[in-house]
């Protein structure tokens, strides 16, 4: 069975607050755009999982035997909840570049739940494979929602929100390691020890309004304004794109990915050509979903 995984970016993110656990509760709105993992799953007489992933030509990037991997804790707590301890070989050709903001990772711990629920005749229920979900990790849930959601509590408390209307957009990688840890402790100083900080929370309807009427007043990310302390490039790069012809640009997530939005696709890729020869980045030109 092939399934396809998308990745997301997050027009929207506000930390709320730290809980007691180190844990932070947060508000954010998840899109869904167009660039894909490819995931493909086969049945197995033996009861084993087998991962492996592969880059874009074809080469393999690791085998997985892990058990604290997400695409293996998805299988388990599946094969858990249902009884069943069939095997089975999961092959991910991966397109969304790793730890890149993108949730890469969770969207094809998703598209997992999904395809083997599928595969295994399972007929579980979404509630049920959103209880799963939550335990995997707090981005999993909206993938198996997809388009366009807020997200509450550590992100997995989902929304469904109107679709936006397709828009292209541009996603430009600066293939640095960014520390998401070492961001997020950042900003919990930053709300812990300043009044800097007015936190802004924000509503379903207040968000189906800036969905519709003003996307660019609605982008927004707390962590960016941190992640540039250590990560200036992001600001850079952010600040090129705007002044090249992007409507607006955000970080997604805790990064280091930057995403634009473009008014047609012809504006996308000459801007796409100029990242590549001012920076060197990685990006790809796509739409929403």
């Amino acid at each position: 069975m092939k399934i396809l995984a998308p990745a997301k970016i997050n027009l929207y993110l506000e930390i709320l607050c730290r809980d007691r656990n180190g844990y932070h509760r947060i508000e954010t709105i998840f899109q869904e755009i167009g660039l894909f993992d490819k995931i493909i799953l086969t049945e197995t007489a033996r009861r084993n999982v087998q991962i492996t992933c592969y880059n874009e030509k074809g080469k393999i990037i690791t085998s997985i035997s892990n058990k604290k991997n997400i695409i293996y804790k998805a299988v388990e707590l599946l094969r858990k909840k249902s009884g069943i301890q069939k095997g089975v070989k999961i092959e991910v050709y991966k397109k969304i570049p790793m730890a890149a903001g993108l949730g890469g990772g969770s969207s094809d711990a998703a598209a997992v739940l999904k395809g083997l629920n599928r595969l295994w005749k399972l007929a579980m229920k979404k509630h049920e494979l959103t209880a799963i979900a939550r335990k995997i990790g707090s981005d999993v849930p909206f993938f198996l929602s997809g388009h366009t959601a807020l997200g509450e509590g550590y992100g997995d408390i989902i929304t469904r929100l109107p679709r936006m209307n397709k828009r292209w957009v541009l996603l430009a990688n600066p293939c640095i390691e960014v520390s998401t840890k070492t961001v997020y402790s950042r900003i919990s100083r930053k709300l812990r020890l300043t009044k800097a900080i007015n936190v802004n929370k924000i509503s379903a309807e207040k968000a189906r309004e800036l969905l519709r009427s003003n996307i660019k007043k609605l982008l927004f990310n707390r962590l960016e304004e941190v992640a540039i302390i250590d990560y200036p490039v992001i600001s850079r790069l952010k600040k090129y794109l705007i002044a090249n012809g992007a409507v607006s640009s955000l970080m997604s997530g805790s990064g280091p990915t930057v995403f634009a939005f473009i008014n047609s696709r012809s504006k996308g890729e000459a801007l796409m050509m100029g990242v590549k020869k001012v920076f060197g980045f990685p990006s790809w030109l796509v739409q929403t979903r």
